[in-house]
């Protein structure tokens, strides 16, 4: 896997957990439930310009798709995604 394949996953299976959690609670059956991720690269400076997440819930009925929404975009990476943390990069020389 690469680590675009790997970050792409992390954000696809963050909104799923989260997802499953808000369907537990909500008494929804979430079994069939499919989360996919693609991305988006761009070149200058080469890197993942955005994300496309596609949430398949076969039991969701249409009054709760905007509270799942609002679920999925609550999700710990997304989080992070949509406001960047500062990176630090270190040489260690052991």
């Amino acid at each position: 896997m690469t680590p675009p394949e790997m970050m792409a996953s992390a954000l696809a299976s963050c909104i799923g957990c989260y997802i499953v959690r808000y369907c537990e609670q909500a008494n929804i059956d979430a079994s069939g439930m499919v989360v996919s991720c693609d991305w988006v690269v761009s070149e200058k400076p080469k890197r993942i310009e955005s994300f496309g997440v596609q949430v398949d819930l076969p039991h969701l009925l249409e009054k709760r798709r905007k509270a799942m929404m609002r679920v999925a975009q609550s999700c710990l990476i997304h989080a992070t995604l949509e406001r960047p943390p500062e990176v630090h990069n270190r040489y260690h020389k052991p």
